[in-house]
Formats: structure tokens, C-alpha cells, sequence
């Protein structure tokens, strides 16, 4: 993440994320280094991907196995290799 992102996690599992650019990418993440909110994966119920997230990097939401919905921007233009896994269960 970087300092003008902000990732919340809410008492009803869903995991928001904005930020205050104009265009901003989530990070791609790897083996060597997890997304902040890796450790909470079992409470991520529901993933909200804000207004001028312009990229879902890759392994952004890797191990994600609790969510049940998620809602991306119209911002989102690319999403990183390993959430098409997740997105494309969720979504299908």
C-alpha cells in the first residue's frame, strides 16, 4: 500500500479501499511480501475497491477464501494474475 491508499476492514468483514489520488494501483504483491490485510483473510467477507483505484495488483487478494461478494470501481481498468482466480469465482 502506499501512504494515500487506506485499507479498512469493518466489523461486517468488509474490506474497503480508497484513495486520495486522482489514479492510484493497489501494489502487487508476492510470496516474499503479503498485501496489509493478508492476516485477516478469514474475517474478509466482502471486498469494496474504491473510486480511483486505476489496478488490482497481483496477489492483492491471494488466499482470500471467505469472500463471498465483491464490488470494483469502473476506475479498475487491469487486475493482477492471481485475482482472476478469486474474481472470477466470486463474480461467475
Amino acid at each position: 500500500m502506499t501512504n494515500t491508499m487506506t485499507a479498512t476492514l469493518d466489523s461486517d468483514g468488509v474490506l474497503t479501499i480508497t484513495t486520495t489520488k486522482d489514479a492510484e494501483a493497489i501494489p502487487d504483491y508476492g510470496w516474499d511480501k503479503w498485501a496489509p490485510w493478508h492476516s485477516d483473510y478469514e474475517d474478509i467477507l466482502s471486498i469494496v475497491i474504491g473510486d480511483n483505484v486505476t489496478r488490482i495488483g497481483h496477489m492483492a487478494f491471494y488466499e482470500g477464501v471467505s469472500v463471498t461478494s465483491v464490488t470494483i470501481s469502473s476506475s479498475v481498468t487491469s487486475i493482477g494474475q492471481s485475482e482472476n482466480m478469486l474474481l472470477g469465482v466470486v463474480l461467475v
